[in-house]
This record gives C-alpha cells, sequence and structure tokens, in this order.
C-alpha cells in the first residue's frame, strides 16, 4: 500500500508554486481565502470531512473563471478527499485538473499515486509515465514514485525512475542530495555517502541525516551520531532527527545523552508526541535505574494511549517505586530508633551517675561511723 506521508509531501510540493491571495479586496475573494484557510486548519486538526465543505464553500464562491487560486484551492480538496477516505472524490479533482490542463504533471502524479492506493497498477503506471514525461527532471518526484510503487510491491518496476535519477548530472545540493538517495535505494552505499557528502559541502543539510542513517546501519555509530548533530545544530527544530539521535545513543548505551534527545523532541512536540517517542523515554530511565522518572511518564502514557507493554511496564514500576518509598521509611524508623537508643543511654548514664553518688554518700556513712567508734 502506498504511504500517505508521500502523497502529502508531493501536494505541499504541488500547492507550493500555485498564486495565493495578495492584494484581493473583492468580497468574494476575501470570503474564498477564509474558506480556505478555514479548510487549511481543519486538516491539520485531522478534520478531513469538515476541510472538504470548506474547500468546497471557497470553490463555490468562484464566478466561474478558473484561476490559479482556484487550482491551488482544488489540490487542497483533493487531499482532504484521499486523507477521509474518498478515493473515488480523490480521482475526479484530479482528473478534472486534468481536463482542465492536459499539461499538468502535479495532477497526473497525484492520480496515479491514488490510483495504485486503489490497486490500480495499470492506471497508477500510465500517469506516472505521464507525470515523467511533462516533468522528467524533476529527482524528487522520480523518487517518490519509486518509493510509492516499491510499498506497492513494485520495486522492480520502480527502478526504471531511480535510473532517471542517476543519469542525472547534479548542479547544486539538493541535486547531490537526490542523486545519493538513488543510489541509496539502489544498494549502492558507497556512492551514496559520496553525493551526500557532496550536498552537505554545498550546504544542503537534509543530506546529513541519510548519511547518518548509512554510518548507523554499517555500525559506525559515532559517525552517525555526528551527523545527526551537525544537522541539529543547522536545524535545530526537527523533532524527528532529535529521536533519531535518541535511538542511536540509546544503541550506544549512552541512555542520559539519548534522554536528553528525547526530551528535547517532547519539548518540540508537546501534546503531539508520539506514543514511541515516550515508550523510548521509560526505557531510557529505566537502563538509567531511574525508576521514579520512568513511572511517571509511564503514567502519563497511560492516560493518552492505551498499549498492553506499558501497562505491564507500570505494574513493575510500580512496585519499584513502592519498594523504594518502603526503604526510605524504614530508614526513617532506624533513624528514630537510633534517637530511642540516645535517650535510653543518657538516661543510664543519669542513673550511673545517681547510683554513683549514692555510693559516695553511703561511703561517708561508713567513715561515720567508724569514726564514731574510735571515739568510743
Amino acid at each position: 500500500m502506498i504511504k500517505k506521508r508521500i502523497i502529502i509531501f508531493m501536494l505541499a510540493a504541488a500547492v507550493a508554486g500555485t498564486c495565493v491571495l495578495t492584494g484581493c479586496t473583492s468580497e468574494a475573494q476575501e470570503t474564498r481565502q477564509e474558506y480556505k484557510e478555514q479548510g487549511i486548519a481543519q486538516m491539520e486538526e485531522g478534520d478531513y470531512a469538515g476541510a472538504v465543505e470548506s474547500f468546497q464553500a471557497a470553490l463555490d464562491t468562484s464566478v466561474g473563471t478558473v484561476r490559479a487560486e482556484e487550482i491551488d484551492i482544488s489540490y487542497y480538496k483533493g487531499m482532504a478527499l484521499y486523507k477521509s477516505g474518498d478515493t473515488d472524490g480523490a480521482i475526479d479533482v484530479f482528473s478534472a485538473l486534468i481536463d482542465f490542463d492536459d499539461e499538468n504533471w502535479e495532477a497526473y502524479y497525484l492520480r496515479g499515486s491514488v490510483y495504485l492506493a486503489c490497486d490500480k497498477e495499470d492506471e497508477a503506471l500510465a500517469d506516472y509515465e505521464a507525470a515523467l514525461e511533462l516533468n522528467p527532471d524533476d529527482a524528487q518526484m522520480c523518487i517518490n514514485i519509486y518509493n510509492n510503487m516499491n510499498d506497492a510491491g513494485l520495486g522492480d518496476e520502480g527502478q526504471a525512475y531511480l535510473d532517471v535519477v542517476l543519469a542525472m548530472t547534479p548542479k547544486e545540493g539538493a541535486d547531490y542530495y537526490y542523486l545519493g538517495e538513488a543510489y541509496y535505494l539502489s544498494g549502492d552505499m558507497g556512492n551514496a555517502k559520496t553525493e551526500l557528502i557532496s550536498a552537505v559541502a554545498d550546504e544542503y543539510y537534509e543530506a546529513l541525516l541519510l548519511l547518518g542513517n548509512i554510518y548507523y546501519d554499517e555500525g559506525n555509530d559515532q559517525s552517525a551520531l555526528q551527523a545527526f548533530e551537525t544537522y541539529i545544530e543547522n536545524c535545530p527544530d526537527d523533532s524527528d532527527a532529535l529521536i533519531r539521535m535518541g535511538e542511536v545513543a540509546m544503541e550506544d548505551g549512552d541512555y542520559e545523552k539519548a534522554l536528553n534527545y528525547f526530551a528535547s523532541a517532547v519539548k518540540i512536540m508537546g501534546d503531539d508526541a508520539s506514543a514511541d517517542l515516550l515508550k523510548d523515554m521509560i526505557a531510557a530511565y529505566e537502563y538509567m535505574g531511574d525508576f521514579q522518572d520512568a513511572y511517571d511518564t509511564a503514567t502519563e502514557f497511560l492516560k493518552k494511549y492505551s498499549d498492553a507493554d506499558v501497562e505491564r511496564e507500570y505494574e513493575f514500576l510500580e512496585t519499584r517505586v513502592a519498594s523504594a518509598e518502603e526503604t526510605y521509611d524504614a530508614g526513617d524508623d532506624s533513624e528514630d530508633t537510633d534517637d530511642a537508643g540516645d535517650e535510653s543511654a543518657e538516661d543510664a548514664a543519669e542513673d550511673s551517675e545517681d547510683a554513683g553518688s549514692g555510693t559516695e554518700d553511703s561511703g561517708d556513712t561508713t567513715e561515720d561511723s567508724t569514726e564514731d567508734g574510735e571515739a568510743e
């Protein structure tokens, strides 16, 4: 099955180059923009059905002339339909875009991706070929087509799209990156590293992520971490990279460093922190012997997610935390016992002193008796 994240990524790329509302003053245009922005917000919240309605409302404000703005909204509507599960509706939208402009490579690519998700391989491959013919120099599109096909079990057929990228002559950082990725997907790690290093030298820092993954797969954890750390220095708000760095640090046994990376990722993601990230944090705390923080994190996890493994771990951590509290309480009792012993010793000493005083008095009495006897 096709990866939905790739479709969304390419949709973002497709709409990025279209016209947005700038300097528009008519009431209809303002209303259209409001509906569009509302639909985008709904998509971000996961309300895809509501987003479809908003985008349609935006299109309904049109006076019948199809402009760049209506095309832009149509892309968003097609994406929302696909995400809502209405693949037929999404295909209809992209088909309409093709009918309007049969040289629209984005629409061919997107319709082909939806066809592939519906297991309509022949239709998908025909659309992909049309997209490539109209847009032969787009390395990113070719790589995404390969990924889609590979995920659908058509990796051998998809190799042809990687070959298109491998035949390209790189001119800038992004070109080197996609060439390196194509080598990576083809299994040629040596050339992949060479091209990715060239991309980094041209300040295309995204290449560091793939380079780090290659180093990690080769067992070179230190080089992997160095690549990830350099990436974070230049792109500090990438939570996915921080999580990957934490995973590598975990594998390397540096649990404290792993926790620092995970905590930084949680700070960026906030309430959107994934279940896997929180589970990694629980494990790191446990490896460090910090059962209290592991228990607290597991408690927060179970407020948001249901997971049998974490529930069992929570029960175990609960016993460890309770045991630690009992040990602490026992220590307090021992201190009380020591205090009581000190008090008993002091009392005994005082009694001994009193007894000693009594003996001295007794001795005085004896002396007095002896003296009296001699006098007699």
